[in-house]
């Protein structure tokens, strides 16, 4: 059975920890985008869109990397704070193991929920399925440029979606809102959207939103993006081979696959929905709605 994730009481809510939630909840959204756009279009002026590995490049270093940093640290600065009232690394050795298991759950259930998008857009969308198995390249071919980007989805990614998604978008939303459940849906819906797995994408953001609402501590989530997108680029620079039921490269192997790839779906939907569940018991709702 999936193991228990509790969170020792030392991690448990500071003060200045509510105060960095309370200020994540005055940020406008819609200052975040207009400056975005202007660095956007500054990637769109410096790097050569035609030149897809330098263009990625520029775009995940910049707009999706380094601007979303410098911006929350700009906000907290002009309050008069720093990143430690928002990230607080605290008892991380000993909830490692457990951390991992949540990792390896929602790792597999990716998989499971892969082929399910997969089936379902065989029968209406064809030409998204050929898309989605094609055999591109993930990362560039040179060294120099390998490297950063494996930097990028390893640390720097992660670090800058959870200051979005789970700092910015999940307080400000919350707040605005007066619902801390409608801000999970919609912030994890926008989370689900700019990855290839929406369904994973979206089972991953909502449990990550949980783990913050119950300690306040973007470190949580950070460190489960972190370790999450780490072992996916370990699996597939090592070449680890998938199951022969998830090993399909085209429509007519999605669909073959579909009875050993439900009850896959299905047993894994049940250990993550059962995890949402108890992730959901332990965040006090009334005080989040307070804090925000």
């Amino acid at each position: 059975m999936f193991p228990p994730y509790h969170l020792e009481q030392q991690i448990m809510l500071h003060p200045d920890l509510a105060k960095g939630m309370f200020l994540l909840t005055t940020l406008k959204i819609r200052y975040f985008f207009l400056f975005g756009l202007l660095v956007f279009a500054g990637v769109l002026l410096v790097f050569d869109i035609d030149n897809d590995d330098l263009f990625m490049f520029g775009l995940s270093y910049t707009v999706l990397g380094f601007y979303p940093i410098i911006w929350m640290r700009h906000q907290l600065k002009k309050q008069g704070m720093t990143f430690s009232e928002i990230i607080r690394p605290q008892g991380t050795l000993n909830q490692l193991p457990r951390l991992i298991g949540i990792i390896v759950l929602l790792i597999i259930f990716s998989l499971g929920a892969f082929w399910l998008l997969n089936f379902a857009l065989s029968y209406t969308f064809p030409s998204a399925v050929d898309f989605l198995l094609q055999e591109d390249e993930l990362f560039p071919e040179q060294g120099l440029l390998f490297f950063f980007m494996v930097l990028y989805i390893c640390i720097i990614g992660p670090v800058a979606e959870e200051l979005i998604f789970r700092g910015l978008f999940l307080n400000r939303l919350s707040a605005k809102f007066k619902s801390p459940i409608a801000a999970i849906i919609i912030a994890n819906g926008m989370f689900a959207i700019l990855h290839m797995d929406p369904i994973g994408a979206f089972a991953f953001g909502v449990i990550l939103s949980l783990i913050y609402f119950k300690t306040r501590n973007l470190w949580w989530p950070i460190l489960l993006h972190i370790l999450n997108n780490s072992f996916a680029i370990a699996l597939m620079l090592f070449n680890i081979p998938d199951p022969a039921f998830l090993a399909y490269t085209n429509i007519d192997e999605v669909r073959r696959a579909w009875l050993p790839n439900t009850l896959f779906v299905i047993l894994t939907a049940v250990l993550v929905i059962v995890l949402i569940r108890k992730k959901s018991k332990e965040v006090d709702w009334d005080e989040i709605r307070r804090a925000t």
